[in-house]
């Protein structure tokens, strides 16, 4: 193999690591119905659903109206002197602020697993045949290993 190999190699086998190190996405825990009732300058339907969303201004924009929402439910209710819970929708506010936080995680996991399959196909391309070869052999042998 030549240098040019090695260095393809190498690579392979940082991408490798890094796609291991991220995992596989998991079916999401969501604590709430991902449904918000949200208000018309958010979205023009009444209610935002959080686990479809892909952009990540609106979830961003979403996340500081819930915040902004929590300061003002507190101060209104420590002018009343009560103790409620910040509920809204059915849900505790810190509980859709999660399920936002979940959501952005989501979407940043599967954005660098793209990125990742896609240096993945690069470097596959940059493979000698005798590379391709060592690779497919070793992959028979971990698959009559296991």
């Amino acid at each position: 193999m030549s240098t040019l190999d090695d260095k393809v190699m190498q690579l392979m086998n940082e991408v490798e690591r890094k796609k291991e190190k991220l995992g596989k996405l998991k079916k999401p825990q969501w604590t709430t119905s991902c449904s918000v009732p949200a208000p018309s300058w958010i979205t023009d339907n009444k209610r935002f659903n959080i686990q479809v969303c892909t952009d990540l201004s609106m979830l961003a924009l979403l996340r500081g109206w819930l915040n902004d929402m929590t300061q003002h439910f507190s101060s209104a209710m420590k002018a009343w002197q009560q103790g409620v819970p910040h509920k809204f929708g059915g849900y505790e506010i810190q509980d859709w602020i999660s399920d936002i936080d979940l959501r952005v995680e989501i979407l940043s996991m599967k954005t660098e697993q793209e990125k990742l399959k896609k240096l993945e196909a690069k470097l596959k391309t940059l493979t000698s045949e005798e590379q391709r070869r060592q690779m497919a052999i070793a992959e028979i042998e971990a698959e009559l290993d296991s």
